[in-house]
């Protein structure tokens, strides 16, 4: 099994290292790495720090997908950018942060429906994506660890009365200026 630190660490990674799928550009990227713990593909989705990514977190009314339910409608989006590859991969682990955690929250459980559930997804500073409980059903039902941390001191909106699938802990505050910060 991983740690929450190597995952924090790969979610950091993926802001400055070539997406795997996806345009640098793009809200929906993604990228492919092998934690050497136990050499099992892992994916990272970076968060927002481009225009697109910002387009895609405030387009937040809920949609109806199916499978999935009611979703934050632009991380959805997001994510179709990357669905065939990364369900094609099989990952046993998915990450992210911010946007990228609310990419990896919804490839989790469309990896799960389409028959390859992750092990664990981890999400740091995670954005809420689903405005019913129908995605943290089919991780739980699949038994996908869920791992989500945000910092101390930062706070996550919550739009149009979306929730996190799983409790969020505290890991203390983020240091800038690495995207996701160090733990205190």
């Amino acid at each position: 099994m991983t740690t929450p630190f190597i995952m924090a660490a790969l979610s950091q990674q993926a802001y400055t290292i070539e997406p795997t799928w996806g345009r640098p550009d793009a809200a929906g990227r993604a990228v492919l790495a092998q934690v050497s713990v136990d050499l099992h593909p892992t994916v990272a989705f970076p968060g927002s720090d481009d225009l697109s990514c910002w387009e895609h977190d405030f387009e937040f009314i809920p949609e109806e997908v199916p499978d999935l339910g009611r979703v934050h409608s632009g991380i959805y989006q997001a994510w179709l950018e990357v669905k065939e590859p990364v369900i094609a991969t099989a990952p046993r682990y998915v990450t992210g942060h911010s946007l990228g955690a609310g990419l990896a929250i919804i490839a989790a459980a469309a990896l799960c429906v389409a028959g390859t559930p992750p092990v664990a997804v981890f999400g740091f500073a995670p954005p809420r994506v689903s405005t019913d409980a129908e995605i943290g059903t089919i991780l739980k039902a699949h038994g996908v660890g869920i791992y989500l941390y945000r910092y101390k001191c930062e706070s996550s909106p919550r739009p149009w009365g979306c929730f996190h699938d799983s409790d969020c802990r505290s890991v203390g505050c983020a240091v800038f200026p690495t995207p996701v910060g160090v733990f205190l």
